[in-house]
């Protein structure tokens, strides 16, 4: 198995906490709420003025949001901890029969003016910022008899954060703090068990999927196919973080974009096989029905 890779670059929005005063925030606390537990009958009450605020001039807005902030200034909210994980995120997989004589490669069909060939928009947590890069690699991945995947580990730092709340408890949550610039730690890696979507995935026909039967039996030669994956497909999930520092995991939600089209070759051995795409994912999958001699 073979990864090339390139620099990964960061951009950065605002969230919550740098949004407070500004009208942004209110369309940002609901979310904020659920990462911070703060959902008693009492929080309810202090906030429901601001998930719902009535009135639509800018004016109008621009105060509500002054007063949240000065709601949240009474919470108290403060640092008691930090520590620096990786967000694991499994952008591209490959996945080949698991047939002696099989392969499969994946290749961006990038433009000169490329440099990229996915965007990566991690959401924020705890009310932190929001972290927008590209996802790229060079020559692309390459896989024999086995499935494979381009994994991205994404420094991070993730602050332990404590509040007062109105009914006395002090809550504690996550916030995420930044994302680190200009990290490339790509890695490739063989796929096996449950997290290898052809070994768990039933492959039935629903809406959106593809299947496709194919039976391969030469003399001599093997068999050559290609699926394009196109530009615009998106999906979202969700990278489990260990904070080993404070003996917790967080949910780090994340959106991936391609941006560029994608070409998967595979060369089979003879065999009966079925070829899957999942409703709205970007890979193919593989069952082997029946390897022929």
């Amino acid at each position: 198995m073979k990864v090339d890779t390139v620099p990964i670059k960061v951009e950065r929005s605002k969230g919550l906490f740098n949004n407070l005063g500004e009208p942004e925030s209110l369309l940002q606390l609901g979310r904020f709420r659920r990462d911070a537990g703060l959902t008693t009958e009492k929080d309810n009450q202090t906030f429901a003025p601001f998930l719902e605020p009535q009135g639509g001039t800018i004016d109008f807005l621009k105060r509500k949001a002054k007063e949240l902030r000065e709601i949240l200034g009474y919470y108290d909210i403060h640092v008691i901890g930090t520590t620096r994980a990786e967000i694991t995120i499994s952008a591209y997989e490959l996945h080949c029969p698991h047939v002696e004589g099989t392969s499969a490669t994946l290749e961006a069909m990038q433009t000169e003016q490329q440099t990229e060939d996915c965007s990566l928009e991690i959401f924020g947590v705890g009310g932190g910022d929001e972290f927008k890069t590209s996802l790229g690699y060079g020559e692309g991945l390459e896989t024999e008899g086995s499935c494979a995947a381009i994994v991205y580990s994404i420094p991070a730092i993730y602050e332990l954060c404590e509040v007062n709340t109105p009914d006395g408890r002090k809550q504690r949550f996550v916030r995420l703090e930044r994302v680190e610039e200009n990290s490339k730690r790509i890695v490739g890696m063989t796929l096996s068990g449950e997290m290898d979507a052809c070994q768990v995935v039933s492959f039935d026909e629903v809406p959106g999927s593809r299947r496709e039967p194919i039976t391969v039996q030469f003399d001599k030669g093997k068999y050559s196919k290609t699926f394009n994956l196109e530009v615009g497909w998106s999906w979202k999930s969700e990278a489990k973080v260990k904070l080993e520092q404070f003996g917790l995991e967080v949910g780090t939600s994340f959106l991936i974009e391609k941006t560029a089209k994608t070409e998967l070759k595979y060369s089979l051995a003879n065999g009966e096989y079925i070829a899957y795409k999942p409703q709205n994912q970007l890979k193919w999958l593989w069952r082997v029905v029946s390897p022929v001699s």
